[in-house]
């Protein structure tokens, strides 16, 4: 009734027809067992294979959520049997009403598909393998280089010293290409990853926010990535409805909360750079567009070669699950990454159906480039004139707030996982119906970056906003403990809730910088969370690939049990915390210094001096603590 359908058996104890398995039994104790039961060999080869057949029995819970009553059937079989006979014997079996459950259950499985769980020769062959190889040696070329460079630096600098030279000039004699060999050093790189003291002008809070909700996320990523190898998924749905399980059924909500961080730096990194407002402002179109053009090739540059990487890699790993894994693979990334890759080099994949993406949760990668072109724009405009700017944002706040209520009650949206997961083209990857928290925290970065001096909130008036900002993170993680309200009533629910995660998360940041404090922020300040922000992205981009190969290689299926999925997401967060390091030294941080020298070239200098940095000591107001 509630699952179960993975019959896929023993693939090891099939294999031990052929070979015995290396367990050694002494002569001292009495068995109740045959005798030669570990050593016997069967007197033919045989050989595991996987039928997939799909039944539709009144007798079993169907939530239409992911691939659904596929019974999985592991059959140890002669060798010199084909697939095809596998697939026409098993036809006739249950044609034949041979099973007596068929009758019980009332079920009649179609057969779908055949399989044997060997690595087909042509594997090695896939473009993929090759672009993997390609890449890798030419990163671990580019390091070597890197390496040989600053060693050679060092001697050149001990050489000085020893005869009394004076020192060249580094790297201010260094050419373009010395410095794109040095941005792979390891050693520099690994510095930039543990380096957690910040500037006076910075915002460390975000470091903690960005953190926690990276991991919540992962928790749910364990959730959705392991359905389809979980025997008995209605019970791991009453687990997720469970009010103390919210924070992770409900952690893609807290995407919302990238989503605002991203447009609040967005608009306050560029408005607080003066000298960059007033190089737009004096620009022709032209130049304009010449420098938008720079600017979203400097994001690319900085988002893109990881992305990519993980991407080529994903449409590998895929491949693998989907041709050794005992378990029908619902989400084919390996498809979706052979045919439509191109959709997520130009980050627009969030535009399609959501069957048909290369790598499901990189949709929000392509939100956010969406969004960062947007609102540029939008800044440029507020360049050349503020008040045009400031009423078109709010046109545009404002019919968005509409169009998404109406969009939301046009689909009759509730929050239950069978709507939530058939709605989620449109209601959950599409940028139109996720542009609300970006729009909230371009005005709050705005507000900050333009008004900082301007706040005159007193310590009791902190503490109120602080207890409602709680108060809406509460509701909104918690406000699908019951999901079978009317539509209407959850269509507006759901709306509101992204507006007010993305309001709390805003004035935290606000408030923070202003020189307020209490605990909970002086924690999410701490240089452990300033740590782990610079590996989100990393993180964010690699776990879903290690819980697919962790879960889709096992041999048998998965109990949704609480304690052990708590146990495993921990160690899911450690290997992703690891493989986040490697990724961000090798793939991420040498394009992020490229892109910075590339903008370097030919760089226009700026018609009037930048703006000093307001010291620490003239923020908006001295720290204020909550004790």
């Amino acid at each position: 009734m509630w699952g179960h359908n993975h019959w896929i058996g023993s693939e090891k104890g099939c294999e031990s027809t052929r070979s015995p398995l290396s367990i050694t039994l002494s002569d001292r104790y009495r068995r109740n067992m045959k005798r030669n039961l570990v050593t016997a060999l069967a007197p033919f080869e045989l050989d595991y294979r996987i039928v997939f057949a799909k039944h539709q029995s009144a007798w079993q819970v169907d939530v239409k959520f992911q691939s659904e009553n596929i019974l999985h059937i592991g059959v140890c079989m002669p060798r010199s049997c084909s697939n095809a006979e596998l697939h026409n014997l098993t036809e006739r079996y249950f044609d034949e009403n041979l099973v007596l459950a068929q009758d019980i259950y009332e079920f009649k499985p179609n057969v779908l598909h055949v399989k044997n769980t060997k690595l087909d020769r042509t594997f090695w062959l896939k473009p993929s393998v090759f672009i993997i190889g390609l890449s890798v040696a030419f990163t671990l070329l580019m390091v070597y280089l890197a390496h040989s460079r600053e060693q050679r630096t060092i001697e050149e600098k001990n050489n000085n010293v020893t005869s009394g030279a004076a020192a060249s000039g580094g790297d201010d004699e260094s050419t373009f290409v010395d410095r794109v060999i040095d941005s792979f050093n390891v050693r520099k790189n690994l510095n930039t990853i543990f380096r957690t003291d910040s500037g006076p002008q910075s915002l460390p809070v975000i470091c903690g926010m960005k953190s926690i909700c990276c991991f919540l996320i992962l928790c749910f990523h364990m959730q959705w990535y392991t359905f389809y190898t979980v025997h008995n998924p209605s019970v791991m749905l009453h687990y997720a409805e469970q009010i103390q399980f919210q924070l992770v059924s409900n952690a893609p909500l807290l995407v919302d909360v990238f989503f605002a961080i991203s447009g609040f730096l967005l608009s306050y990194n560029f408005i607080r750079n003066r000298a960059k407002v007033q190089e737009v402002k004096s620009n022709t179109l032209w130049e304009n567009g010449q420098l938008y053009g720079k600017m979203l090739l400097h994001r690319y540059l900085r988002l893109s070669p990881m992305y990519l990487f993980v991407t080529v890699l994903g449409e590998l790993m895929h491949s693998y699950i989907v041709e050794t894994s005992k378990f029908w693979v619902h989400e084919r990334s390996d498809l979706g990454c052979q045919r439509y890759w191109w959709r997520n080099v130009i980050y627009i994949q969030n535009l399609y159906p959501v069957d048909d993406f290369c790598l499901t949760w990189t949709w929000s990668l392509a939100c956010e480039m969406q969004y960062y072109m947007l609102f540029t724009v939008l800044l440029f405009v507020y360049s050349k004139s503020s008040q045009l700017s400031k009423k078109l944002f709010g046109v545009f706040a404002i019919g968005t707030l509409l169009f998404n209520i109406a969009y939301t009650l046009n689909y009759r949206f509730m929050p239950s996982y069978d709507v939530l997961y058939n709605t989620g083209d449109a209601l959950y990857t599409a940028p139109w119906s996720r542009v609300s928290p970006y729009v909230v925290g371009v005005y709050f970065g705005w507000l900050l970056a333009s008004s900082r001096d301007k706040f005159t909130i007193t310590q009791k008036q902190f503490r109120w906003y602080w207890l409602l900002a709680c108060i809406c993170v509460i509701f909104s993680m918690h406000c699908t403990v019951k999901r079978n309200f009317p539509f209407p009533i959850a269509s507006t629910v759901m709306v509101t809730v992204r507006w007010l995660i993305s309001w709390a998360a805003c004035w935290v940041i606000l408030a923070t910088s202003c020189g307020f404090s209490n605990f909970v922020t002086r924690v999410l300040s701490s240089k452990l969370f300033v740590h782990i922000n610079k590996l989100t992205y990393g993180i964010y981009l690699i776990n879903p690939l290690i819980i697919i190969a962790t879960f889709g290689v096992s041999d048998s299926s998965v109990h949704a049990d609480p304690i052990p999925a708590i146990v495993m997401a921990f160690g899911v967060t450690l290997l992703s915390y690891m493989a986040a390091i490697v990724f961000s030294v090798c793939f991420e941080l040498p394009y992020c210094r490229i892109s910075s020298e590339i903008l370097k070239l030919n760089r226009k200098a700026p018609k009037t001096p930048p703006e000093r940095p307001v010291p620490p000591n003239t923020e908006c107001s001295s720290e204020k603590k909550i004790k």
